[in-house]
């Protein structure tokens, strides 16, 4: 499995192209385990309503790929959005990549 993080807008990065990867071919089956559960608790939470719409022009939006098996899942939330189980796999993300 392979997961890249790319994070949109705000002073940081306004391309989204600064990506942060993590590939499970290259870490422990506890490491891999851990983002295959973090992945799997991101996918069922869905993001809940943006309060903010058209407010918050300074404000991230995140884009998770999951590339594992020949198929393809992207998770996208923002700021305004994030729900709890996303923010961990993006945290896990960014603690355990590397740039490409």
């Amino acid at each position: 499995m392979k997961a890249t993080l790319r994070e949109f807008g705000g002073p940081i990065d306004p391309t989204g192209q600064r990506a942060r990867v993590v590939d499970t071919g290259s870490m422990s089956k506890e490491m891999a385990d851990k983002l295959a559960r973090l992945v799997a608790e991101a996918e069922a939470r869905t993001p809940g309503p943006d309060a903010t719409a058209g407010k918050g022009r300074d404000m991230m939006t995140y884009s998770i790929t999951i590339e594992q098996d020949g198929q393809t899942l992207v998770l996208k939330q923002s700021d305004a959005t994030r729900t709890q189980a996303f923010v961990e796999l993006q945290d896990w993300i960014r603690q355990n990549a590397v740039r490409p």
